[in-house]
């Protein structure tokens, strides 16, 4: 629901600019940051113990009758989350291209709003897979406290990145990196 009101929020200022198609890709790129940010916060519920609630309600065992071990619970699991925290982007992105069809209305802003589609899916995916993979490596390393974990592997090496001006150490500089790479695509 986020994703939407992300996605919505930048179409809306879409519709309401200009038809530059230099300030869509702004959006753009704005609007992907933004959801970047929202998909951390959704990667943090990842990353609590959930072996010990599906112990509790019973999950567990029905995965072993079923023939499924634990590594496959959690296969299934990261794969779960990785298209979860990936829909908060793509969902953001594929309403500003549409917003971007919209507003633009020629050849030009068709190929733009046709350009972030794969733009943003790509974006997603890879936003998705690797916050999903680090939520669920911080919680399986550190039963209990991966919520923990996921912040200090984030977060950390993010402020050493401001402090150090931009190194790009970080989980969010790399993603800023990729980002400002494909958004030299639209623009």
């Amino acid at each position: 629901m986020y994703g939407l009101g992300i996605g919505l929020s930048y179409a809306l200022v879409a519709l309401l600019t200009g038809r530059d198609s230099q300030a869509l890709a702004g959006l753009w790129h704005g609007a992907m940051q933004t959801a970047s940010w929202l998909t951390g916060l959704g990667a943090l519920s990842l990353a609590r113990d959930l072996d010990e609630r599906d112990a509790r309600s019973g999950l567990l065992g029905l995965t072993r009758l079923r023939g499924f071990d634990r590594a496959s619970l959690e296969r299934a699991r990261w794969l779960a989350g990785a298209i979860t925290l990936s829909s908060v982007t793509t969902a953001a992105g594929g309403l500003l291209a549409v917003a971007a069809m919209l507003k633009l209305r020629s050849v030009a802003g068709a190929a733009l709003a046709l350009a972030m589609v794969p733009l943003t899916l790509v974006y997603g995916a890879v936003v998705g897979s690797v916050l999903a993979a680090l939520a669920r490596l911080s919680a399986r390393s550190v039963p209990g406290k991966g919520r923990w974990a996921l912040l200090i592997i984030v977060l950390v090496p993010w402020l050493a990145d401001i402090a150090l001006g931009g190194v790009r150490i970080s989980i969010p500089g790399w993603f800023g990196w990729l980002l400002q790479r494909l958004t030299r695509v639209l623009g």
